[in-house]
């Protein structure tokens, strides 16, 4: 899934960025396959990381200017409210309001989005990048939405149309049609069933990436991943 996360950075980064510097949310409940595969894949892409603290975005690290994007990865997305609190999401939201890119895997989606349904909470919850609501549809008991393996649909040029990407609980996103025009939403996957997986989108003058299912993930890096959830698609 190299190339489908490099195109997930250009999408937040709007530029090819040859030479981006990205930081990766490293604080509690981050799940460390997310944030390793990750950070493991952008090196191999050329890009410089450094891992940040909900301490380090509380200091106001992002404002130092040299940033291009953050990572928030799956995790428990609940720890990283706790944690970063009203001040630490403002400065997120003012880094990616002045332009930078903001990339969100599962729970660093569903800490994104202003309203959240079934699971943890129900109504208010994330820093609102996304002012609509993150569905939690295995909480809910939606059909199909059980862990594990799933074939996700790709609407990206230059890429194959599906993929067998691990999901585990990550968002159904849903917003209003003005919000869509507002932020200019685009649509770049969609679950088994038609519901919206992953979206970009304008915020400010930075841009947003958010993804349910974890294509950041490379199974094969990891043993038990391996055995359990094998990726046809490595």
């Amino acid at each position: 899934m190299k190339n489908i996360l490099a195109a997930f950075l250009v999408l937040a980064l709007q530029s090819n960025a040859l030479a981006a510097k990205v930081a990766l949310y490293s604080g509690a409940g981050v799940w460390s396959p997310s944030l390793k595969h990750t950070e493991k894949l952008l090196w191999t892409m050329g890009h410089d990381t450094l891992r940040l603290t909900a301490k380090d975005i509380l200091a106001g690290r992002l404002d130092f200017g040299d940033i291009n994007a953050i990572v928030m990865p799956g995790g428990k997305s609940w720890l990283y409210r706790d944690d970063l609190g009203v001040a630490g999401g403002e400065n997120i939201r003012r880094f990616v309001e002045r332009g930078g890119g903001y990339i969100g895997f599962c729970a660093g989606a569903f800490f994104a989005t202003r309203l959240r349904e079934g699971g943890n909470t129900t109504g208010p919850y994330g820093i609102g990048l996304l002012d609509g609501t993150a569905v939690d549809p295995e909480s809910l008991g939606f059909p199909g939405y059980q862990k594990g393996m799933k074939t996700i649909t790709y609407h990206l040029a230059d890429f194959k149309e599906k993929y067998r990407v691990i999901y585990l609980a990550g968002p159904i996103f849903r917003y209003s049609q003005e919000e869509a025009a507002k932020k200019n939403i685009q649509v770049n996957s969609t679950y088994w069933d038609g519901q919206v997986a992953g979206i970009h989108f304008q915020y400010g003058n930075g841009h947003v990436y958010l993804s349910g299912p974890h294509p950041e993930v490379e199974e094969r890096l990891n043993l038990l991943l391996a055995l359990t959830r094998p990726d046809p698609d490595s």
